[in-house]
């Protein structure tokens, strides 16, 4: 009985990770929309570009490669839940094998 019980614990924690993963993978895709640091260079650029100001290239490559750092590090986010969720499945087949274990009679273990 007290193995149902865990069982049923890890399956209702199953169920709230594997939601908390499907609401922080919404979460985190919102960091593909969020058009402000695009809007910032572009406005930069026209700005420089309407005042004559030169600038250089690598100076709008660096914002670019930052951006796509923290929307790679935004998206590693999603790793706590997909290990905290791998986690739980995989103690919930141990006890799962553990009672196809105990149903096996003795002389076929």
């Amino acid at each position: 009985m007290i193995k149902e019980d865990k069982l049923k614990q890890l399956q209702d924690l199953e169920w709230q990770l594997d939601s908390a993963l499907d609401s922080v993978r919404d979460i985190t895709k919102q960091i593909k929309y969020n058009d402000v640091p695009s809007d910032i260079v572009s406005e930069i650029e026209n700005l420089a570009d309407e005042l004559d100001i030169t600038y250089h290239s690598y100076q709008i490559n660096d914002v670019w490669s930052a951006i796509h750092n923290l929307e790679s590090a935004i998206y590693n986010l999603e790793e706590i839940f997909e290990d905290a969720l791998s986690d739980v499945r995989y103690k919930i087949e141990e006890l799962e094998e553990e009672e196809e274990e105990e149903e096996l009679p003795k002389d076929a273990q």
